[in-house]
């Protein structure tokens, strides 16, 4: 009934074998089975008791009483429990490190790590000879090992640590450097979570980077990754100094976890700089009065990245017919002026800067041309006014000495 899924039926049927042999030792057995599968937890507790009492050396009637203790999140009956069995069975090694060694793993759960240690100790202190220690430690090795799986990594390291110190070999020395290296991880994103100078966005990349070993299915995490890039390229267009501000935070402050996709991060933090440098220079633009209306206005064609093509094209005739209305020496300094003080509006679109440089580059130096005519016009006149003054002086002074 139990492999054909009928709990009820067959908790039933347990029922009446247990009324009939209350004493009977199987019996007890299968029916808190049952109703730990249901997860009544309450109903089976009492049937294991009574199991373990009839046949105390039975390690899964142990196993089973304290997995009951832990799914209910019932830590202190558990630690009485297997306190008394170590009390009890001082005299047999190994039920006495059966005992602790589940009582290692309700301190685990609970995170005790000092207690962990304290439990270690008094099965050490147990030990006769070198197969003691070699059989504790691979016992405990085989803790730290799903504790790892688990994700418990500072039980792991701890657990695998204390195995190290009793058996060095590839297999323990790995699951150390393997559970270090996690602990490590955890607990430098655990400081990156708490860092409110970082926004959610950039937390969650650094996130799906760090734990991509949590991910089975690989094409699902790129799907993550790749909808995280984009949040954040559009966060870096709308707000490309708070995204900045988070980069530099990251570099600085949580410099391990930076390095551990350094170049990805670090195309987010230049793309970041770029737009918010484009930004600040479009704020300066936007005071400046050497910069005539057409230029101006091409700039701020060439920053709304929300225009259809059609669009830019309908605009960009508007901005080129008005520039022709525009002084050609005007339009041709405030390209000038943009290709040498604002270098980053300028790479936004170089080719379209300079073909409006070199189509008004003509003009401005025929102006210059009539400009320099008119001053040689202007010179010679002065020269001649000047030559007839100096004669009509020299005449009144020549009349004057006549007279004399």
């Amino acid at each position: 009934m139990y492999y054909d899924n009928k709990i009820d039926e067959a908790i039933k049927y347990a029922t009446e074998l247990v009324d009939m042999c209350p004493r009977q030792y199987e019996y007890c057995k299968y029916i808190a089975t049952l109703y730990m599968n249901k997860e009544e937890y309450t109903k089976a507790e009492p049937y294991l008791i009574s199991a373990n009492e009839m046949k105390p050396q039975d390690e899964t009637v142990i196993e089973y009483l304290i997995d009951l203790y832990l799914y209910s999140g019932d830590y202190k009956k558990a630690i009485v429990f297997l306190q008394n069995g170590i009390d009890n069975y001082t005299e047999n090694k190994h039920m006495k490190s059966i005992y602790c060694e589940n009582l290692i793993k309700v301190y685990i759960s609970q995170g005790e790590i000092d207690a962990i240690n304290q439990v270690i100790d008094r099965i050490e202190n147990n030990l006769v000879d070198e197969d003691d220690e070699k059989e504790l430690a691979n016992k405990l090795y085989e803790i730290a090992r799903d504790s790892y799986k688990m994700e418990l990594y500072k039980a792991a390291v701890l657990i695998a640590a204390r195995s190290k110190r009793l058996l060095e070999n590839r297999q323990i020395n790995e699951l150390y450097r393997k559970a270090e290296h996690r602990l490590n991880i955890h607990d430098l994103y655990n400081s990156l979570e708490k860092d409110s100078r970082i926004l959610d966005q950039v937390k969650s990349l650094v996130n799906y980077y760090v734990f991509s070993y949590k991910y089975e299915n690989q094409d699902e995490l790129t799907r993550l990754i790749n909808e995280k890039n984009r949040e954040i390229e559009i966060l870096i267009e709308k707000s490309s100094e708070q995204v900045l501000r988070s980069m530099l935070v990251l570099k600085k402050y949580h410099s391990e976890l930076f390095n551990y996709k350094k170049s990805r991060y670090e195309d987010i933090l230049k793309r970041a700089e770029d737009i918010n440098k484009l930004q600040e220079e479009y704020t300066t633009m936007d005071t400046d009065v050497k910069i005539c209306l057409g230029v101006y206005k091409l700039v701020g064609l060439l920053m709304d990245d929300d225009l259809t093509d059609e669009q830019y094209n309908i605009s960009y005739e508007k901005i080129k017919k008005e520039l022709d209305s525009e002084r050609p020496q005007q339009v041709y300094s405030s390209v000038q002026r943009i290709k040498n003080r604002y270098f980053k509006i300028y790479d936004l679109n170089p080719e379209i800067i300079d073909e409006i440089e070199e189509k008004f580059k003509p003009l401005e130096k025929e102006v210059k041309k009539n400009k320099n005519s008119f001053d040689e016009d202007r010179k010679f006149g002065l020269g001649c006014i000047s030559l007839f003054m100096i004669i009509l002086v020299l005449y009144i002074i020549f009349s004057i000495f006549t007279k004399l």
